[in-house]
């Protein structure tokens, strides 16, 4: 992501307050899994997010008719369904079959949440690759202000975090994420 394209449109703070809280055990500070959505595009979210980091493999995600184009399938993942994602397409971005090449698995990260009736709501999100992990101070994320980023990116997103060499982090929201899925998933 380019600092030039971050300028005008805000993005509420409210949406960062979730990594303000640090761990009462330990007073440590969040840590954030850093990943390559695509080749040279990277983001994070929190690590508490994820339930597991899979490698699927192509053969085994099951195609669903009459689904957005993001939706890669389905793929049995210990005896549940889970809904297999492809995260650059959903955010605009070049989908993962221009970039995989003659990979026989996908990485996959999988997030999670309960909702209000305790339902586990669970989706496997397709990256590129696993970068790092990231222990930061909430106080350097900033709320977005975007001009040219596309709004198909911006709903996803949280924030930003700007690492020690200047490189600019999206930061996204997985709740924004699960909220978007269709109703019939």
């Amino acid at each position: 992501m380019d600092t030039d394209a971050l300028s005008t449109t805000q993005i509420s703070s409210n949406s960062l307050k979730s990594f303000e809280e640090k761990s009462p055990e330990t007073n440590a500070l969040p840590e954030l899994l850093q990943f390559q959505i695509i080749p040279s595009t990277d983001a994070m979210l929190p690590l508490t997010k994820f339930a597991e980091i899979l490698k699927v493999p192509i053969s085994q995600v099951v195609p669903i008719p009459h689904m957005p184009a993001y939706v890669m399938g389905v793929y049995n993942w210990r005896g549940t369904v889970l809904w297999i994602l492809d995260l650059g397409l959903l955010l605009g971005m070049m989908p993962c079959h221009k970039y995989q090449g003659a990979r026989s698995a996908h990485s996959a990260l999988v997030i999670e949440r309960k909702d209000e009736s305790s339902t586990l709501q669970q989706l496997g999100l397709v990256i590129h690759e696993v970068v790092d992990t990231v222990q930061i101070d909430p106080s350097t994320l900033k709320a977005l202000e975007l001009s040219n980023l596309p709004k198909s990116f911006t709903q996803f997103l949280s924030g930003y975090w700007m690492n020690d060499k200047g490189e600019v982090l999206a930061v996204l929201d997985d709740k924004a994420i699960l909220d978007y899925m269709p109703s019939d998933m």
